[in-house]
């Protein structure tokens, strides 16, 4: 097996705030081990789909919902990367936010 990083972008994320619902997006790594880079970009996908923070978060309809988006993969020694500190966290940002 080999070892991915695989960074991705979600857009389109409705969740509330102090201000009410807005629409969000993040950016987020996954750090997976798979047989290629399809297959670590599917698992890393599962991953943000079955992490509880989101499922619970998000107030998307049916007919609007959110996306994730693959950015890239890159393969990586598991023993260089700051696995701890960085992978599987979530950076958010109001989506009208400047880029």
């Amino acid at each position: 097996m080999t070892t991915y990083l695989v960074r991705l972008n979600g857009q389109n994320f409705l969740m509330d705030g102090d201000g009410g619902p807005r629409k969000k997006r993040f950016r987020t790594t996954r750090l997976v081990e798979a047989e290629n880079p399809k297959r670590a970009e599917t698992l890393a996908r599962e991953l943000i789909r079955n992490d509880t923070r989101l499922q619970n978060s998000v107030l998307n309809e049916v007919s609007d919902p959110p996306m994730i988006y693959l950015e890239s993969v890159s393969e990586v020694s598991a023993m260089a990367y700051d696995a701890q500190n960085r992978a599987h966290s979530f950076y958010w940002e109001d989506e009208d936010a400047a880029e």
